[in-house]
């Protein structure tokens, strides 16, 4: 059986005496620091009620959020709503939202170090996609919330828990009105499926709509080289698209890749949606801008973050509940590079 937590136990991990910790957690005041300390100690070690305790608005206050990625976001209008959502929540709460740019030089040493000294109260992590990174970071033992998450998590454990946009009933729901209304049946997927697990669920969601339909999948008309490709250059997408059999429908993995897909097309004299259609994912301002216009999936980005700042304060407030996987549901964009 799961060992009771006691108030001495609180008071001998923090070096404080019983005294003052049953203060604490019997409501009698004691100064703010020494509050929050008892508190944060005792929802990580799992003491009685601590959930409900720890909704009390004063114990969220001042808390260090660190925003992890493994590149700069502000680049992207998709990140840039993300965030807004995520900054949204902070205000509320007065957190402070600190931002660190993970790179390759950096080891987990540093790493560890630098979360440390910063005293973070949690994290929330943007693409990172590496399973070696990923049981450092838990192991550290600091409340996470992923977006989006390796496409094999087994035996992934720890403080956390992971966001996804939509991907598997969206995508199958294009494909499946393609086929039935278009009488497409030559599908292909565009990116490394291996990826993340967005990637591979909008695959999944291709493959799906095919069996469904009793269509093969004829693997060798997709595009799937490994991550380090150089997706984002039509010039490198068009040496590989000009020598292979041509599907009807490209499922790209986000609307970067389905945008330079577009420009390769075009250089191939093919047109679009005549000849081939093409879908992404993301919704990013240029997939309604590049002619042809882009069909593609939305999810509301500032919801996404707002969401994940809420899962987030959850696993903060309860360290020990079960990890889950929460989906933001997507909505289809037809526009024009679909028929």
């Amino acid at each position: 059986m799961k060992k009771v937590v006691t108030i001495q136990d609180i008071a001998n991990e923090l070096g404080l005496s019983r005294n003052t910790v049953g203060k604490v957690l019997n409501g009698h005041k004691v100064p703010e620091k020494t509050r929050n300390l008892v508190l944060r100690k005792a929802v990580e070690m799992g003491y009685k009620n601590m959930g409900i305790v720890a909704q009390n608005p004063t114990f969220l206050q001042n808390q260090r959020i660190l925003l992890f990625t493994t590149h700069p976001l502000l680049h992207s209008d998709f990140f840039a709503a993300l965030i807004r959502g995520i900054e949204s929540v902070v205000r509320t709460y007065k957190f402070e939202l600190i931002q660190y740019t993970f790179s390759d030089a950096t080891t987990n040493r540093e790493l560890a170090d630098y979360l440390k000294s910063l005293q973070i109260n949690g994290i929330i992590c943007i693409e990172l996609f590496d399973r070696g990174r990923i049981n450092h970071l838990l192991s550290l033992n600091i409340p996470t919330v992923f977006i989006d998450f390796i496409k094999n998590p087994d035996n992934i454990k720890g403080n956390y828990d992971v966001i996804m946009m939509e991907s598997i009933n969206s995508v199958a729901a294009i494909c499946n009105k393609l086929i039935r209304e278009a009488n497409k049946q030559k599908f292909a997927f565009v990116g490394d499926f291996e990826h993340c697990l967005g990637f591979y669920e909008r695959f999944r969601g291709m493959r799906e709509a095919l069996y469904t339909a009793k269509l093969p999948y004829d693997h060798t008309l997709s595009i799937c080289e490994v991550d380090s490709f150089p997706y984002g250059n039509p010039a490198e997408l068009t040496r590989l698209l000009r020598d292979k059999e041509k599907a009807e429908v490209y499922v790209c993995a986000n609307d970067g890749i389905a945008i330079s897909l577009l420009h390769s097309l075009k250089r191939l004299k093919l047109r679009v949606p005549h000849d081939i259609s093409v879908i992404g994912f993301d919704n990013i301002v240029d997939a309604g801008l590049v002619a042809p216009s882009l069909t593609t999936l939305s999810v509301d980005k500032e919801y996404l973050g707002v969401t994940a700042i809420k899962l987030l304060i959850e696993r903060i407030n309860n360290p020990h509940e079960i990890t889950k996987t929460v989906y933001i549901n997507s909505e289809i964009i037809y526009r024009d590079s679909t028929i």
